[in-house]
C-alpha cells in the first residue's frame, strides 16, 4: 500500500532537486504553458500568492538522494527553473490602466512605486526581488511505495477536475505503457522532436511504428489507435524489431549527404511510410550505405510540397495522410522504387491507383457501421476485440475478387476477425503464428455444440489455413496490392 507524506521546498530547493525530477512520464502532458501563463506564475512569485501543491512519487534512493517522478506540476515546476535560469523575459502580463479592475504591477525600487514587469529577466530583477522568488514555498506531497497503477489513478484524481483528452487517457491505459515508454527513448527521436516534444511524440511514434509493422492494411486515425492502444501487446519480439527499424534507420540518417533529403527523412509521416521498407531491407540484408542511395534517390524532390520524385506519392503524403487509402498508395510508391533498385525491375510492380484503394475504405467503413464498430469514440477493447463475424468482411472480398467476376462465383474465404493481427515475421520463431491455436476460432452456427477436432484434423485445419494465407497474398500480388 502507498504512503503521502507532505514537507515544504522554497524555490531555490527545487531548482537544486530539478535535476531528480522525472518530468516525462505518460500522463503528463509535457510542458504547455506558454509565455503568458509562465510570467503570470513568476507574478504569483514575486507577489506572495498561495502556490499549488507538487506530487511527487519517489522511486529510489541513489547518494541519499531520492530519484523523483512528477505526478503534479510539472508546468510550475518547469516556469520556474527556466525563468531562474535566465530562459526567458516576463511577457503578456496584463498592463494597467486607470480603472482596470485588476491591477498586476509589483512594487519596486526604493520608493516601492508600482511597475508593469513586462519584460524583464531573471537579471533584469533586484536582489530583493530575486529573493522573494528564492524564498517562495511550495508544498510538496511524497508518493512512496506505490505502483504505476496507483500512482495514475492519483494523478487521474488530482486532475478530475480538468478538462484531459481522450488522448492523454489513451496513453496512460495503453496495456505496454512501460515498453512503449522506453522504446520511445530512442536516439532517433532525439533528432526528430524538439525536447519539449519528446515524451509524447515519440511514445505516439512507437505506437504508430507498431501499428505499421502488424496491421496487414495500416490505419493511422487517431481514433482507432485510441480504440486499439488499451489492448495492443509489444512482446519482446515486437520490441527487438522495432529496436531494430530504428537503429538501422539512424545509421542511414547520419549517412545522408543532402540535409534536405535527411530531414525529410525523419518528417513523421515520411518516416512512418518507411517504416515496413526498412523492415524489408533488414529482411533482404540491404547494405545501410545501399539504402542511404535508396533515400537520397527517392526523396529528391524540390520542395517540401513535393518531396520526392513520385508525383503519386506527393499527392497524398500530406492530407488524411493516416488514412489506410493513402497509406497503401505511399507504400506501393515505396515498394516500386525499392524494386527497382534492388530487384531490376523496369516498370512499377504494384498498383498506386488512390481511388481504387479509397473504394476499399468506403467499403471496409461501411461493414465496420452495419456491425456498429464506431472508432469515434474510446470504447472497451474488450468489446471490439473479437466481433461476432459470421460472413466475410466487405475489405477482404474486394481484395480477393478479381475484375468484373460476381461476387457469388469466388472463393469463399476464412472470415477476418481483427484488424490487428499478430507479426508475421517473428524474430524468435518465424512459425510462430501458424502453431498459434486459432483455428478453433472459426466461426461455427450459434446453436451447434463445439466441434471436438483429432489432433489429426487440427493439423490439417492449420496446414489449409497456411494455403489459404498463401493464396490470398499472391491475389493481392495479382491485383498489385504490396504486402507490408
Amino acid at each position: 500500500m502507498y504512503s503521502i507524506t507532505t514537507t515544504t521546498w522554497t524555490m531555490k530547493r527545487l531548482l537544486k532537486e530539478f535535476g531528480n525530477i522525472n518530468f516525462r512520464c505518460p500522463v503528463q502532458r509535457g510542458f504547455v504553458w506558454d509565455i503568458g501563463r509562465q510570467s503570470l506564475f513568476v507574478h504569483s512569485l514575486l507577489n506572495g500568492d498561495i502556490i499549488p501543491p507538487l506530487f511527487l512519487r519517489r522511486l529510489s534512493l541513489e547518494d541519499n538522494k531520492y530519484k523523483m517522478e512528477a505526478r503534479d506540476g510539472q508546468q510550475r515546476c518547469t516556469t520556474v527553473y527556466r525563468f531562474m535560469k535566465g530562459e526567458f523575459k516576463l511577457s503578456k502580463i496584463p498592463e494597467y490602466k486607470e480603472g482596470d479592475k485588476f491591477d498586476f504591477r509589483i512594487p519596486r525600487g526604493e520608493d516601492k512605486k508600482l511597475e508593469n514587469i513586462n519584460g524583464l529577466s531573471w537579471d533584469d530583477l533586484t536582489e530583493d526581488e530575486k529573493d522573494r522568488i528564492r524564498d517562495a514555498t511550495i508544498s510538496i506531497y511524497y508518493i512512496d511505495n506505490a505502483t504505476d497503477i496507483e500512482a495514475d489513478m492519483i494523478f487521474f484524481k488530482l486532475n478530475n477536475g480538468k478538462s484531459l483528452t481522450n488522448t492523454e487517457l489513451a496513453r496512460a491505459q495503453a496495456k505496454s505503457r512501460d515498453t512503449i515508454k522506453s522504446l520511445g527513448g530512442h536516439e532517433l527521436f532525439t533528432k526528430m522532436f524538439s525536447e519539449k516534444a519528446m515524451v509524447n511524440s515519440s511514445f505516439d511514434m512507437i505506437v504508430k511504428i507498431w501499428f505499421m509493422l502488424n496491421e496487414d492494411e495500416p490505419n493511422l486515425m487517431s481514433d482507432h489507435i485510441k480504440a486499439e492502444l488499451k489492448s495492443i501487446d509489444i512482446t519482446p519480439e515486437d520490441s527487438s524489431r522495432i529496436n531494430n527499424v530504428l537503429d538501422f534507420a539512424l545509421t542511414v540518417y547520419n549517412n545522408i549527404s543532402v540535409p534536405k533529403i535527411a530531414k525529410r527523412m525523419i518528417t513523421k509521416t515520411h518516416f512512418l511510410s518507411l517504416v515496413p521498407i526498412i523492415d524489408k531491407a533488414l529482411e533482404d540484408d540491404i547494405n545501410p550505405a545501399k539504402f542511404v542511395e535508396f533515400i537520397e534517390s527517392f526523396y529528391d524532390g524540390k520542395s517540401t510540397k513535393e518531396p520526392t520524385i513520385n508525383n503519386i506519392y506527393n499527392e497524398v503524403f500530406n492530407n488524411a495522410s493516416a488514412s489506410r487509402s493513402r497509406i497503401r498508395v505511399r507504400h506501393n510508391a515505396l515498394m516500386n522504387h525499392y524494386e527497382k533498385l534492388f530487384n531490376g525491375e523496369k516498370e512499377d510492380v504494384y498498383s498506386t491507383n488512390l481511388a481504387e484503394f479509397e473504394k476499399d475504405d468506403e467499403k471496409d467503413q461501411k461493414g465496420k457501421e452495419e456491425k456498429g464498430e464506431n472508432y469515434s469514440e474510446i470504447v472497451d477493447i474488450n468489446d471490439l476485440s473479437e466481433p461476432v463475424i459470421s460472413e466475410p468482411e466487405p475489405e477482404l472480398e474486394l481484395e480477393l475478387e478479381q475484375p468484373k467476376v460476381e461476387e457469388s462465383k469466388e472463393p469463399k474465404q476464412e472470415p477476418k476477425k481483427k484488424t490487428v493481427k499478430k507479426p508475421e515475421k517473428p524474430v524468435s520463431n518465424p512459425k510462430e503464428k501458424e502453431k498459434a491455436p486459432t483455428a478453433p476460432k472459426t466461426a461455427a452456427p450459434k446453436k451447434e455444440e463445439p466441434i471436438i477436432m483429432s489432433t489429426a484434423d487440427y493439423n490439417k485445419q492449420l496446414e489449409e489455413k497456411r494455403k489459404a494465407k498463401e493464396q490470398e497474398k499472391a491475389n493481392k500480388s495479382k491485383l498489385g496490392i504490396a504486402p507490408f
